[in-house]
């Protein structure tokens, strides 16, 4: 029974109080934000239940303890919660991926922007792969381009596709594409299906010289693709460009 209290009191104080690594219990400031959640590819607000994680003084989890997840209220509202305590939405909405992107409650003039994202939505996806892909990562990004072509079939991202796989594969983008004159459309080059059937051969899947499921999954490091996929959906965006305006 002691227990228990013991669990429930430390559950309702968690937000409140941190507990350093020596044992001390340290006040957190409580502040007050504005929390809006929105939509990522059309920028619109979204109403979502925002929640907070209990973080700590010098908000370094190794030295403070933090209990569960707090419901605060929806959005948008102007919410309390410990100074870097983390904040995100949940959604329930159909369509949508169900966590939000994250921020730290701090007091400053504007508001903690969460954003969501849409399972039939290409806008971000494309934007995030681009992105990737002048990072320096042109494996992620073949697989956010990829899944954006299966859902807006557009000759752009096939072609965007296409040549974030050959920089994947160590092949100059500039040679990924062919000029079809039956198609009267741009296609992977014999450069490009010979490398993707080479990764394959390593990979011992099929070789077929098709970017599939399979091929997709081996690029992403044997993660699923709806794991990547989501992985993205809920990071923040990192620039403006990242959502339209």
């Amino acid at each position: 029974m002691t227990r228990k209290l013991a669990g429930a009191c430390a559950a309702f104080v968690a937000c409140l109080v941190g507990w350093p690594s020596d044992g001390s219990a340290q006040t957190t400031n409580v502040v007050e934000v504005r929390v809006v959640v929105k939509d990522r590819s059309s920028n619109t607000l979204v109403n979502a239940a925002i929640y907070s994680r209990s973080n700590c003084p010098m908000y370094d989890p190794s030295k403070c303890y933090a209990a569960g997840v707090h419901r605060v209220q929806r959005s948008p509202s102007k919410v309390s919660c410990p100074q870097g305590a983390e904040i995100y939405a949940r959604i329930s909405t159909p369509g949508y991926y169900r966590q939000s992107s994250a921020g730290n409650c701090f007091s400053d003039d504007g508001p903690i922007e969460l954003f969501v994202a849409r399972y039939d939505a290409t806008d971000w996806l494309t934007l995030a792969a681009n992105g990737l892909n002048k990072e320096g990562k042109p494996n992620e990004a073949t697989v956010l381009l990829a899944e954006a072509y299966q859902r807006n079939q557009s000759q752009d991202t096939f072609e965007e596709t296409l040549k974030s796989a050959a920089k994947a594969l160590g092949i100059d983008p500039k040679k990924a594409l062919i000029r079809d004159e039956l198609q009267k459309r741009n296609v992977a080059s014999t450069e490009l299906v010979d490398a993707i059937k080479k990764f394959q051969k390593e990979q011992g899947i099929l070789v077929d010289g098709v970017l599939g499921p399979q091929t997709m999954k081996k690029l992403a490091g044997d993660r699923p693709l709806r794991d990547v996929i989501f992985e993205f959906a809920v990071q923040p965006p990192t620039k403006a460009a990242d959502v339209k305006s």
